[in-house]
């Protein structure tokens, strides 16, 4: 079953899509400046790797920040090379929300994934570090808020696309499963109910990509959405 259903409570997964490809294109443009700008810096980068570690305790990731220190600029091009991958993967899922394609989706939710696992990380290493080097209570729950906040949105964001593949998937699994006899008599039904044929899929594969102005043809909480469990039911007791 999809995570969700629409992005935002509002917007149809294929506009979400578009939004969560169009952003993340922002941020890897910016990360890849401050790389670009880091390069012309890295002697200061591991100066200041080299204070770090020996005025505090950096426990599990002293090896990992020694690493750095002797070849920050290697560190740096490995991270401008993934985030040119990451940024193709963004053009690849917005072309790949109008075309309804799941392999060109697939790209940016693998690169999606393995960056979100990486701030996860981070995110725990930091407030470990903190705790254990800095004896000041507010500022450790200030750095944790901000981070998990922030996390939770990337997640948020990574779940568009991952739905919309959910709901291209399910939607290819009905399309094979129904019979001529079947697909007429949930047409008839449909337009019994009012709902249009083209939101049989939960509106994320609307031709409309929900514009009008940006709203789903369902009212939320999806009292007009179609239930695919109750309509493979009925389709496969229509064929039995």
């Amino acid at each position: 079953m999809p995570l969700m259903y629409t992005f935002c409570t509002w917007l149809p997964l294929r506009l979400g899509t578009i939004i969560v490809g169009l952003i993340s294109i922002i941020q890897s443009i910016i990360i890849e400046m401050v790389c670009i700008l880091s390069l012309s810096i890295t002697d200061t980068i591991s100066f200041e790797i080299n204070k770090m570690l020996h005025s505090n305790n950096m426990v599990y990731t002293t090896e990992i920040f020694k690493a750095i220190e002797k070849d920050p600029r290697n560190y740096i091009t490995n991270i401008m090379i993934y985030f040119l991958l990451y940024t193709i993967s963004c053009v690849a899922l917005i072309y790949g929300a109008f075309k309804n394609s799941i392999i060109l989706i697939l790209p940016y939710i693998i690169l999606e994934f393995i960056r979100l696992f990486i701030i996860f990380y981070s995110v725990i290493t930091s407030m470990i570090l903190i705790k254990i080097n800095v004896l000041d209570f507010l500022f450790l729950i200030l750095i944790s808020v901000i981070g998990v906040f922030l996390l939770q949105i990337l997640i948020y964001l990574w779940c568009c696309p991952l739905s919309l593949v959910q709901c291209l998937l399910l939607n290819k699994k009905l399309l094979e499963s129904q019979s001529r006899e079947a697909v007429e008599l949930n047409n008839s039904v449909l337009s019994k109910t009012a709902v249009n044929n083209q939101d049989v899929v939960y509106d994320p594969l609307s031709d409309h990509y929900g514009w009008r102005p940006f709203k789903p043809s369902y009212s939320y909480p999806y009292e007009n959405m179609p239930q695919y469990e109750i309509w493979r039911n009925f389709i496969q007791g229509t064929i039995i």
